[in-house]
This record gives structure tokens, C-alpha cells and sequence, in this order.
């Protein structure tokens, strides 16, 4: 059941959790983020005829976030299939990224920050985007995987190899199989305005940095995009 195996990794999802709020200083409202996922069989059962908004990753892992429309309060559930699961307890990413994982860390990351974005928005009666949710999401993950793997380097840095190589991993070499045109275009776009503004961030010193992504996450969802362009 994924409830067993959420036990088991739940470690890593609220260490995720703790790093993406405390970078942001997000203010989410969620105290306990693992009472939100669900698994496969949770899933057929709850959402199988149901009416949901529909985030999935770029990647054809299925992960996605689930919003029940027309509740009160919101319902939200983040699916994340158990096969990824068992795959990130092999391979935990703080142990190591690698091409064996770097794939579903990436998925792992990207819902997690939709589920705390989304909160974070319902809490302040913030509407949100879905183009705004994938460029934060974007960002998110670069930043997680650029400490995973800087920590895997004496000292702990990232060099440009790497920066490199996740610029073409994340924003670069995605497979839209089967994803709409109109899909295809807010992925597009939202790759593009990420590597954007992590160019711009990456200007930056420690503490410039932090008050432009916590003034960058204090905005609207629809803002972010507008805001990108102009500063960037």
C-alpha cells in the first residue's frame, strides 16, 4: 500500500518540503504533506470518474496533482504512482542523482511544489495558473537538484558541466508524447521563462538571491510570468 510506502520515504518528501518552503519562505498551511499523497490503488478508487484539474509532469511517469472542483474547502491529492516510490526508496536522491533516478527526482520535486504552491495560494485566497504553477515547479526542481548534486562534489558546488547538463535534462530534451498542443505550448513556455530567471538569480549573491525568490513567490501565480520578463 502506498500509505507503507510513504513511511518508508517520507523522510525525503518532508526534508523536500521543509527546503522548498524555508527557500521561499512560503507559507502553505500544510502541517503534514504526507496525508495528501496517494497511490495506485487510492487512485482508481477516488478518481476514477471523477471531474479533476489535471497537472502531469512532462515525463510519462503519471505523478500529478489532483484538484476536486466545486469543494469546500479545496481538495487536493498528489498521486504518485508506487512503482516511483519504490524506485526513489533504491535510489534516495540525497545518496545521489544519477541518470538511474535524475528522471523521477525531477517528477518527485515538480508535484511536490504544485501541492505547496496550490496551498499556499487557497490559504491566501490567491488565485492561481497553470502556466504559473510550471514555472515555479521549473525552478523548484533545478534548485533541488542543483544541491543534490553539488553535494555530491568536494567541495560541494555545481560546476558548469553540470549546470549544463540540467539545463538540457530539465528544460531542453522533454518528450511531449500524447500532450495537446496547447500542453505542449504552456511546457514550452514554461521552461523557457524558468531558465530565465535562474540565469538571472544565478547574478546573484546569497542574500539578493533569497529576497528575490521569496519576493518572486509572494506574487500571484498569473504575476509570476509577466514579472519574469520584466526583471530577467
Amino acid at each position: 500500500m502506498i500509505q507503507e510506502r510513504v513511511i518508508k520515504i517520507a523522510s525525503l518528501l518532508e526534508e523536500l518540503q521543509r527546503k522548498i518552503e524555508k527557500t521561499y519562505a512560503m507559507d502553505t498551511g500544510i502541517e503534514d504533506v504526507g496525508k495528501f499523497i496517494i497511490g495506485d490503488r487510492t487512485y482508481r478508487r477516488l478518481y476514477g470518474d471523477e471531474r479533476i484539474i489535471t497537472s502531469i509532469n512532462s515525463l510519462d511517469t503519471n505523478a500529478r496533482i489532483l484538484i476536486r472542483q466545486h469543494t469546500e474547502p479545496l481538495r487536493v491529492s498528489l498521486y504518485y504512482p508506487n512503482w516511483m516510490i519504490e524506485k526513489l526508496e533504491r535510489y534516495d536522491p540525497r545518496f545521489g542523482v544519477y541518470d538511474v533516478n535524475i528522471d523521477e527526482v525531477a517528477v518527485f520535486v515538480e508535484e511536490l511544489d504544485h501541492l505547496l504552491l496550490i496551498g499556499q495560494s487557497y490559504k491566501h485566497r490567491k488565485p492561481f495558473s497553470l502556466l504559473g504553477l510550471e514555472l515555479h515547479a521549473n525552478i523548484t526542481k533545478y534548485l533541488v537538484l542543483s544541491y543534490f548534486i553539488a553535494n555530491q562534489m568536494s567541495p560541494p558546488r555545481l560546476n558548469s558541466v553540470f549546470r549544463d547538463l540540467l539545463k538540457r535534462h530539465l528544460f531542453e530534451e522533454n518528450q511531449y508524447v500524447g500532450k495537446s498542443a496547447q500542453e505542449i505550448e504552456r511546457y514550452t513556455e514554461a521552461n523557457r521563462l524558468a531558465w530565465k530567471y535562474i540565469n538571472f538569480l544565478e547574478k546573484l549573491n546569497k542574500e539578493e538571491y533569497l529576497q528575490e525568490i521569496r519576493k518572486f513567490n509572494k506574487l500571484m501565480s498569473a504575476e509570476m510570468v509577466s514579472y519574469v520578463e520584466k526583471v530577467a
